[in-house]
């Protein structure tokens, strides 16, 4: 492993050309001299040649140092990040636009005289960063204490090779509120890494499998470096354990995990940090190359979403909602298992009333389907297998009402306007009630309790006033705080 340092800051305007044995090459026309460079050499990776850099042209580009590209109307922004290693050090690096939407960047530090031991890291960027770079978006930056939801989806193409390189994630908590330069008050620095190469270690991990989210990723708690050098901040660092880039991340496990499970001997973990934004790129040591291609990427924070990417993009889940394991296609769903009551067992379990079928940890459920668990109906939010209603906090369950108020008006469980045109096998769901509402409890009047469930549009009474709930909330009391779950009505 490379011990390094981070300072996230830029070296210096950019020289107007770049000499490469003996060739003098213009910022803007390095992207040809990059794809002829990188073909050159026997063990190179071709870049620029591989099936996403040829399926789009490029619009927009920048090889300059801390060059920026700006998406969605400025609410994400491509950062050519060269930190460590310069653009006008020998690196050749470009980042860019695709006219279908997507954007990346890619490199070559092969042949980079006295190069720097530490990584660059060309990345996107929604929100703000400690050194006061900033973007459009209203997601970021909030306080640590004000998170309840912040998910990220993306559909990445990443084809490095060469020695030492990664994937990640991260953002930065702050004391004083981002926007401007507030890098004096970084307390904490958080990197999720999505992929790396063997050469990338920062040995046995502090916590294999330290939890799963939301998502069903296995996330490792990887390393923590205490401050050092320039550095007054701790950094800790999460890895997921499958080594591939997912289709999303819950990342309000990382921030419930930091706050149960690890005590910062350098700065408490506490909820009034500001957390500065989302990055997302490539960092990568010498003797490296590659190119990466973002066809997606999009955040979910309380319930507000940021996207970017192609408009054509397939291939990932919407924000907050796992990927279907099958091809979405339930003309042969005939083959699952039947969703309805199994009576062999029901002794074991609970009185749950109502006319759903009773949840059973075996059975698969798709989006709509309804079952009672524990005096409640709930309604499945996406596709999920063995994962009680009720248990997780972002989980794929919503509680619609209390069991005995949805009998006698519920369907057969199922979503679906029109049975007769779906082969989907409902088994025992049609108990032949076919004139009820929507089956959701909004709670309308009653007093808020703190051990209650809410989802958005629920409302309570609390201190004479009344309440709606704006996403899924538990033991947050209305009023409160200024950015949570509740709003005065």
């Amino acid at each position: 492993m490379t011990e390094y340092t981070r300072d996230s800051r830029g070296r210096g305007e950019p020289t107007s050309e770049t000499e490469y044995d003996g060739e003098s090459v213009g910022p803007l026309s390095r992207r040809s001299f990059l794809r002829t460079t990188a073909v050159a050499g026997a063990s190179a990776l071709a870049i620029g040649a591989g099936t996403s850099a040829a399926s789009a042209a490029a619009i927009d580009e920048t090889c300059e140092s801390f060059g920026e590209l700006s998406l969605e109307g400025g609410e994400f922004v491509v950062i050519n990040n060269d930190w460590s290693a310069g653009v006008d050090e020998g690196v050749e690096m470009c980042s860019y636009v695709y006219d279908d939407g997507s954007y990346g960047w890619e490199w070559d530090r092969r042949n980079v005289a006295n190069d720097s031991a530490y990584p660059n890291y060309p990345q996107v960027l929604l929100g703000t960063k400690p050194w006061g770079d900033t973007t459009s978006t209203s997601l970021f930056p909030i306080q640590r204490g004000d998170v309840d939801e912040m998910t990220v989806t993306f559909d990445v193409d990443n084809n490095p090779s060469g020695g030492e390189w990664n994937l990640a994630l991260e953002w930065w908590l702050t004391g004083d509120r981002p926007g401007a330069d507030v890098s004096s008050s970084i307390t904490h620095e958080i990197m999720l890494v999505l992929e790396w190469s063997d050469d990338h270690n920062h040995g046995a991990p502090i916590d294999s499998n330290a939890f799963t989210d939301a998502y069903g990723n296995t996330v490792d708690y990887w390393a923590n470096y205490a401050p050092h050098g320039n550095e007054a901040w701790s950094f800790h660092i999460f890895r997921v354990a499958a080594n591939a880039v997912p289709d999303a991340v819950d990342l309000t496990a990382i921030v419930d995990y930091l706050d149960t499970h690890v005590t910062d001997s350098h700065e408490p973990l506490t909820s009034d940090l500001w957390i500065s934004g989302i990055e997302i790129g490539n960092e990568y040591w010498p003797n490296t190359a590659g190119e990466t291609r973002i066809h997606e990427f999009t955040a979910t924070v309380n319930g507000q979403t940021a996207s970017s990417g192609s408009s054509d993009s397939s291939g990932a889940p919407d924000p907050g909602v796992p990927d279907d394991p099958d091809d979405g296609d339930d003309s042969d769903d005939a083959d699952e298992p039947d969703h309805g009551d199994d009576d062999s067992d029901d002794a074991d379990e609970p009185d749950h009333g109502g006319d759903y079928p009773t949840w059973d940890a075996g059975e698969i459920y798709d989006d709509g389907d309804r079952v009672s668990w524990n005096g409640s109906v709930w309604e499945a939010q996406w596709w999920t297998q063995n994962q009680e209603p009720g248990t997780e906090l972002w989980g794929p369950w919503e509680e619609l009402g209390d069991a005995d108020e949805e009998s006698g008006g519920g369907d057969d469980g199922h979503d679906e306007t029109d049975d007769s045109s779906d082969d989907h096998d409902d088994g025992d769901h049609d108990d032949g009630a076919d004139d009820g509402d929507d089956g959701h409890d909004d709670g309308a009047g009653e007093e808020w309790d703190a051990s209650a469930i809410y989802t958005a549009g629920d409302t309570v009474t609390w201190n004479g006033a009344t309440w709606e709930a704006q996403w899924w909330t538990q033991n947050q009391e209305p009023g409160g705080s200024q950015w949570g779950p509740w709003e005065h009505v």
